[in-house]
């Protein structure tokens, strides 16, 4: 059997050497190091990890191969011997009981060529080896007293083999933790190198957006220049006085029909109270006749059916007249009601007029050709809004930008830092 103690001795040698090996070299120069560089440089320190402890735990396999025909010699030798048991009665039991003591471990017996070329196969090993001093601990307290009584000369061989099984294990786990801690190490930098990569390629991928947003701005306010020239052109053109004079006719005569409107209101006003009391007991179509001429009496003047609203207010005079309807301050009520009668046709007119110059007026703005002011006017106030949503959009753009490089900055002295600390010189991340 290869000495155990040999091999630890050899792997602490080796361990030895490649921490040495790791040793930063002192310098203050300082390396240009690209991304695709620097993920090399990881992967390929990664690499040299795994094969210096696969280089340190490979001669483990033959002292392990060694343990196993040890076991296998112990198992056959306990398989054959005749165990004496004083009481008869005992003897099947303690024989069957070592029958599951060898079966079991012999289950366990692989002989085979293993490779730890991977992290997963030193994981796997280890817990191959894990396995076996589990099952042995397990038969060892299910068959405790065929342990203690019946196979005590096997037992201690048996125990020492597992111990020797034991102490790889703990080699493969003390490795594998310092390989751990390395590896750690390297994901951390790796990391960071992953978070700078990420934000660089935002960062670019925004800076690519920047410059389409820069071209739409400038496409944007060409068009805004181009509209406001067309709009100048129109406003320095004869049409735009003439439509500059005809809005303000127009905003003229608007207040000119407001205040007839709002003196028809008032006039109709001094008889609500009367119009109310006649109305009592009308069908649908006088009470909409009645309600007219108290909310916009102007609109009766354009009503085909004019003289139905004439009938009504000479009704209304008479039902005054005879007393059938009584208000308060009924002459006064009456007064205004002659006057609103006496005058109808007089303000059917004006209303007929003012509509007339109303329309004439717009029929000359109309004429005067220059309706493209108006959508230039509104396609203007859209681009402006476009151009202020897009400056803001930039604005954005600018700050995340900004914000991007300091975050590559920060992050750059984190990775140089610990990649020297790894690989032992000073290195720029481009």
């Amino acid at each position: 059997m290869v000495s155990f103690l040999g091999f630890l001795k050899k792997g602490k040698d080796k361990n030895q050497n490649r921490i040495s090996n790791n040793t930063p070299v002192n310098s203050t120069d300082s390396l240009s190091l690209s991304f695709s560089d620097a993920y090399l440089k990881i992967n390929t320190k990664e690499l040299e990890n795994i094969k210096s402890i696969s280089e340190k735990l490979t001669p483990y396999l033959n002292t392990y191969s060694n343990i196993l025909k040890n076991l296998q010699s112990i198992l056959n030798q306990l398989e054959n011997d005749h165990i004496e048991v004083e009481d008869s009665r005992f003897q099947s039991v303690v024989e069957k009981s070592k029958k599951t003591v060898v079966d079991s471990l012999k289950k366990e017996l692989v002989f085979q060529n293993y490779e730890l070329n991977t992290i997963n196969d030193i994981v796997s090993f280890k817990n191959k080896l894990n396995i076996m001093i589990k099952k042995f601990e397990d038969l060892s307290k299910s068959h405790k007293k065929t342990f203690n009584f019946f196979i005590q000369k096997y037992t201690s061989k048996l125990q020492s083999e597992i111990d020797n099984i034991s102490a790889i294990y703990k080699a493969f786990d003390s490795t594998l933790n310092e390989f751990e801690v390395k590896r750690s190490s390297l994901t951390d930098v790796k990391q960071l190198l992953d978070s700078i990569n990420a934000i660089q390629i935002s960062k670019e991928d925004a800076e690519k957006e920047m410059k389409k947003m820069d071209i739409s701005i400038k496409t944007t306010e060409d068009r805004i220049r181009e509209v406001e020239s067309q709009i100048q052109i129109i406003k320095n053109s004869n049409e735009y006085a003439k439509f500059i004079v005809l809005n303000e006719n127009i905003e003229s005569l608007n207040k000119e029909i407001g205040k007839f409107h709002q003196q028809l209101l008032n006039n109709f006003g001094h008889i609500n109270r009367a119009l109310a009391k006649y109305s009592y007991g009308l069908n649908q179509k006088d009470l909409a006749i009645i309600n007219k001429m108290l909310n916009t009496p102007w609109e009766i003047f354009s009503d085909k059916d004019f003289s139905l609203y004439l009938n009504h207010l000479i009704k209304l005079q008479k039902e005054l007249q005879t007393k059938r309807i009584s208000v308060k301050d009924s002459d006064k009520t009456e007064i205004y009601l002659d006057e609103i009668i006496d005058s109808i046709y007089d303000n059917k007119k004006i209303e007929e007029n003012l509509n007339s110059k109303y329309k004439s007026l717009l029929n000359e703005k109309l004429l005067l050709n220059i309706d493209k002011m108006e959508s230039l006017e509104i396609e203007k106030e859209k681009q402006l809004s476009v151009l202020e949503n897009n400056k803001n959009i930039l604005s954005e753009m600018v700050e995340k930008i900004n914000t991007s490089n300091e975050n590559i900055d920060r992050l750059k002295v984190d990775f140089e830092r610990q990649f020297k600390s790894l690989f032992g010189q000073k290195y720029s991340l481009v």
